[in-house]
């Protein structure tokens, strides 16, 4: 037998470690799942044992009666909040199943900053439905953490019916929740009630009615299209001094979402463009909807759905054409055009319009006034800047568009000035705009105000001086008749 010579024994050897190691590297890494509850007798898991590497792994918790599942912890660190967790393995892992007691019995202060939190909810038409706004609530949601909306249409709101289930310790926090019976639109009805809304839009077209979108899809909606759905709704609470505070919620608007969704379809997707010429301070608006051209005049009130207004074109008496969305997204950043307690919201100031064309700066005063109150109203000042093609607003002030005075602007164009009649008192006031600085300087902020109250007082003679840094002006006190002559320092004129 012919004997191998010593270095093709090596290398044989050398190969068959080789080809060792390889088969060894083949063979598939396990890795050992491992699944705890705390409290053991708080539920039960499934989904533990031996995975391949990189192998989907899916856990499931499953609380015991009167028990809620909290969440999934790894070395003391939250990975889920839902009872079915999914992840790869890439090693031995060890998770705990965290459940807590349900407590059918909550504080009195509990239960009260419930009801508040869901009695809160107020309703107002918006989007051609009515909205349902976090009425007190939103006081307690730590100034802008929680700002939902949840939209439904007509008194659809009043047929949602909650029960509190449970309530569950999460470490210093409390777990609510909800049963809500809602109402929904059949979904099977979706394409006979757009045909039927379309129907009876292009109807009131045609006999001259004011078209008012809202209450067309409400009188179709009332007929035989809504059902009744069961959903669950959480709340997460946490101590507030001697009481508790709502940190947290789930999303309200999904309750009555299909509302929204199908009003979007019905009528707000049909309509592809649409303009307002303003006639003084009334529109005539005119929109295509399903390739007809349509049109509505309204006397008073807000011309502008919702729907409309990033498809509307306003053009004002001189022929000038703003875009109404930019309009509306100026308001929805300026302070005070939203308030949820009150009902109100940014596009409720297009019920009364007035714009002034100042053609020595290319730039077009707006005044945005809607309803406040009875006999009250505000309007949103500022301007239209033809070159930017931008809105400026400066403030809302509470006092209707027509009670406000033309701009008196500085020399070097920093500053804007201008006076106002308030609703209500009929107290006048005169405030100056830093457009730099974005902020409103007022009169009725200095000591010198507090000489003649503001239903005593008339202004007049309004002047800047020529370095931008002074606003002269007289002031009549209509109790008597005399004049006084005051100033405001704008700034540093710069």
């Amino acid at each position: 037998m012919k004997e191998w010579p010593l270095g093709k024994n090596v290398l044989w050897m050398l190969f068959i470690l080789a080809l060792g190691f390889m088969l060894a590297g083949c063979a598939q890494q396990e890795h050992k799942i491992t699944l705890e509850a705390r409290p053991w007798v708080g539920g039960t898991f499934t989904g533990d044992g031996f995975y391949g590497d990189k192998g989907q792994v899916k856990v499931e918790a499953i609380p015991a009666a009167d028990y809620v599942f909290l969440h999934w912890e790894e070395d003391g660190q939250i990975v889920s909040e839902d009872p079915v967790h999914t992840f790869e393995a890439l090693s031995d892992t060890t998770l705990t199943a965290v459940f807590s007691q349900k407590i059918y019995l909550a504080p009195p202060a509990m239960v009260e900053t419930l009801d508040r939190f869901w009695q809160g909810f107020i309703t107002r038409d918006y989007y051609g439905l009515k909205e349902i706004v976090l009425g007190e609530a939103l006081n307690q949601l730590d100034q802008g953490r929680f700002t939902k909306e949840v939209p439904g249409t007509r008194d659809f709101r009043e047929q949602i019916e909650e029960s509190f289930v449970y309530y569950a310790r999460k470490n210093d926090q409390v777990l609510v929740k909800m049963i809500i019976q809602h109402p929904r639109v059949d979904p099977g009805y979706e394409e006979e009630i757009a045909e039927e809304t379309a129907r009876q839009l292009l109807n009131a077209a045609e006999t001259g009615e004011e078209l008012f979108f809202q209450n067309i899809y409400a009188e179709v909606m009332e007929k035989k299209y809504v059902a009744t759905e069961q959903s669950s709704f959480h709340l997460l609470l946490e101590p507030d001094g001697e009481g508790w505070m709502v940190a947290g919620a789930d999303d309200p608007r999904e309750l009555l979402a299909s509302f929204n969704n199908l009003y979007q379809h019905a009528l707000c997707d049909q309509i592809s463009d649409a303009v307002m010429e303003m006639h003084d301070d009334r529109g005539v608006l005119t929109f295509t909807f399903r390739g007809q051209s349509l049109t509505s005049k309204r006397e008073f009130g807000n011309p502008l759905s919702p729907c409309l207004a990033g498809k509307t074109q306003i053009i004002t008496s001189e022929g000038i054409a703003l875009e109404a969305k930019d309009i509306l997204a100026a308001l929805r950043e300026l302070e005070g055009t939203t308030i949820p307690f009150l009902d109100f919201a940014p596009e409720d100031f297009f019920h009364l319009t007035r714009f002034a064309y100042d053609p020595q700066r290319e730039i077009v005063n707006l005044y945005l006034t809607r309803p406040y109150a009875i006999l009250t109203m505000d309007c949103a000042v500022g301007f239209w800047d033809l070159q930017t093609e931008q809105a400026v607003l400066f403030e809302v002030v509470r006092g209707p568009g027509p009670d406000i005075s033309d701009f008196y602007w500085a020399p070097n164009e920093g500053y804007v000035a201008y006076h106002w009649i308030s609703s209500g008192r009929g107290g006048h006031h005169l405030h100056v705009y830093d457009i730099e600085k974005d902020r409103v300087i007022r009169f009725d902020d200095s000591s010198e105000a507090e000489a003649i109250p503001p239903e005593d007082r008339q202004f007049s003679d309004i002047r800047w001086s020529g370095d931008s840094k002074t606003l002269y002006f007289t002031i009549t006190d209509q109790t008597d008749g005399t004049l006084s002559t005051f100033s405001i320092q704008s700034g540093d004129g710069s």
